[in-house]
């Protein structure tokens, strides 16, 4: 029935609305549907795409928050991942533990690759990796900063912060941290943050925990006097966090905005007037 509605559709449309089925407007699922979606297989592992499609498990129907959740490959793909990360038994805790001995372990494993002249030296810079880390009811997270990570901070005038979302259902968000290695002219991860949520005690929870390291590690190391610039997003939550930890005064200081996240907001105002003049 559905092939012959194409006969019905009116000669003056677009030729991109010429379809006998809605588009999928939204392709990113948000963040909180996404963990809805993995709470209620985790909850109940027996649940089907087509039951979570029909929001058994949860308190709402997926497709009624977010449009793309309506394509079927997309549930079904967040409930098969979700399913492979369940049969791993890891929880944060043994996870964040065993880490570091197995990241020895793979370093052991590599040591054929590496000229043993430099094996002491890359010992003392790789190891530790995982530096602070806290696990409680409400908040998790943990921080990694090895000796090498600690030491470009330490030297670096500017960094560069942000929040990513990875597929990991214990620790979902991570906050990177990059600065320029003026040895090798390289921009380069000099600390990330996993952690299960993100608001401002998190936030700053997390800038703490960084600043403090690497102070622990290089005495010199100081927000505001060897540390002079911090460029970001124009996060409420991330810019309150940081505020909690170095002051506001410094915050207002050195704090820069994303030329990047400007410009898409820029684009974004100037698509939504554009469109609401078009339809003057």
């Amino acid at each position: 029935m559905r092939r012959w509605l194409t006969g019905l559709v009116r000669t003056d449309m677009h030729e991109s609305d010429l379809h006998n089925h809605p588009h999928y407007k939204e392709k990113k699922i948000p963040v909180k549907v996404d963990m809805d979606v993995r709470r209620a297989v985790i909850e109940n592992p027996h649940l089907k795409t087509s039951d979570l499609l029909t929001g058994k498990g949860m308190d709402y129907i997926p497709g009624m928050a977010c449009l793309a959740t309506t394509n079927r490959s997309k549930i079904k793909n967040i409930r098969l991942n979700t399913l492979r990360d369940a049969k791993s038994n890891l929880d944060a805790r043994s996870a964040i533990l065993s880490f570091e001995a197995k990241a020895k372990k793979y370093d052991q494993s590599m040591i054929d690759k590496i000229e043993s002249k430099n094996l002491d030296h890359y010992g003392k810079l790789a190891h530790p990796y995982i530096r602070k880390y806290g696990i409680g009811d409400d908040f998790t997270w943990v921080l990694v900063m090895s000796p090498l990570m600690s030491e470009v901070l330490s030297t670096s005038q500017f960094i560069e912060v942000d929040v990513t979302y990875k597929s990991c259902f214990e620790l979902p968000y991570l906050l990177n941290v990059v600065a320029l290695n003026y040895i090798t002219m390289r921009w380069m991860v000099v600390s990330h943050v996993r952690m299960n949520h993100i608001d401002v005690n998190a936030y700053a929870r997390c800038f703490r925990a960084i600043f403090e390291q690497a102070g622990e590690d290089h005495p010199s190391f100081k927000v505001g006097e060897s540390l002079i610039g911090i460029i970001a997003d124009w996060s409420d939550q991330k810019v309150n966090g940081l505020e909690m930890v170095i002051g506001k005064s410094t915050a207002e200081s050195i704090l820069k905005g994303c030329q990047l996240h400007f410009i898409r907001s820029v684009q974004r105002v100037a698509k939504k007037l554009s469109n609401q003049n078009k339809k003057h």
